[in-house]
């Protein structure tokens, strides 16, 4: 069932995001969260522009990561 809380361009897969996300929840961070979703979404929304929030989410994950190996 597709409604405006779950929408279509989430459940049509075979897994939702939100599912894969919460039953990994200790394996990543909000950010690379917000990459799957946006990912998993693209080809059913906003094409080109979810991928590129994917990708801006992705950076900063990147930025994060880097911070941390800098202050060890």
């Amino acid at each position: 069932m597709s409604n405006a809380i779950e929408p279509k361009h989430y459940t049509d897969l075979k897994i939702s995001p939100l599912d894969y996300i919460v039953a990994n929840e200790n394996e990543f961070e909000w950010c690379v969260a917000n990459v799957i979703k946006y990912v998993s979404r693209y080809k059913r929304k906003n094409g080109l522009e979810d991928l590129k929030k994917a990708q801006w989410y992705l950076n900063y994950q990147i930025k994060l990561e880097e911070e941390k190996l800098s202050n060890e």
